[in-house]
């Protein structure tokens, strides 16, 4: 099942995505006009991280071309640049688990379905973790409900199929160094300025919700309005407050995966090179 792009989104075995980036090396000198693509639409994408609203980036990202022609193999090649961008912000760097949902979706569409499970289930726990810092406990769910829509069944299908190892690696790399990771993040504006609180701010200011709708939400769950005011900003629970409550989000994320990923009373039985 591929991932289909929409445009209200907010937004191995690594071995296997190793190989593909050492044959797409050798290939580049046939490949220059998609190389060059590639490079003008990373610069397209930074320009769009410095603004105020990530929102535009993230429709950019998943309405580019080639991301909807995956999983063909030339397409793939043609979206090497934007995955190693998207590995860096949502796999090594600190960011939003945004970015991380993100990489999960490009990387189901172009076939890693392994490592596209490990991100989801990476930027899940991060959510979480990230979460716990909000004041406004409705918002991180409002704004992670959208790529659930779209990951959370096709991986739960894709895990059906996998054999005991597999999953364990899914495991290993969705929680990877993550006690070193986690307690440094930032707080997320994007995740927790989503829900009652910022209507009610928005409201306040502004007086009444915007008739701006939704193309197509009146037909599936009801009228959804666009609501949108980059100068409103969250709140956030203090630092020592956020430390005790993320330890336990962090853990609550963690056993939640190990009915799914893990034999009952087992460890991960993994390479500990394996790594993105």
């Amino acid at each position: 099942m591929k991932i289909q792009g929409s445009a209200t989104f907010m937004a191995p075995t690594v071995a296997i995505i190793l190989r593909m980036w050492a044959v797409a090396g050798t290939l580049s000198f046939i490949l220059t006009p998609a190389a060059d693509a590639q490079t003008q639409f990373i610069q397209e994408l930074k320009d769009l991280e410095s603004k105020n609203s990530l929102t535009p980036l993230f429709k950019k990202l998943m309405s580019f071309e080639p991301f909807q022609r995956l999983p063909d193999p030339a397409a793939v090649f043609e979206i090497k640049e934007t995955l190693d961008w998207l590995r860096l912000r949502g796999f090594y760097d600190n960011e939003s688990a945004r970015y991380t949902y993100a990489y999960s979706a490009w990387l189901w569409n172009a076939g890693f379905k392994d490592n596209a499970s490990a991100m989801y289930f990476f930027a899940e726990i991060k959510a979480r973790s990230d979460g716990s810092r909000c004041a406004d406990k409705t918002s991180p769910q409002s704004r992670v409900i959208q790529y659930e829509q779209l990951l959370r069944g096709p991986i739960a299908q894709f895990l059906k199929t996998q054999d005991k190892r597999t999953k364990e690696n899914i495991f290993k790399l969705a929680t990877l160094r993550l006690e070193e990771r986690l307690p440094l993040r930032q707080s997320d504006e994007w995740l927790c300025n989503g829900g009652m609180a910022f209507l009610k701010k928005y409201a306040d200011k502004h007086g009444n919700l915007p008739d701006k709708e939704v193309a197509g939400s009146s037909a599936n769950l009801g009228r959804a309005v666009v609501v949108e005011d980059d100068s409103i900003k969250p709140d956030f629970v203090e630092q020592a407050e956020w430390q005790v409550e993320r330890r336990a989000a962090t853990d609550a994320a963690i056993n939640g995966l190990r009915p799914l990923l893990l034999e009952i009373n087992s460890e991960p039985t993994v390479d500990t090179d394996a790594a993105l």
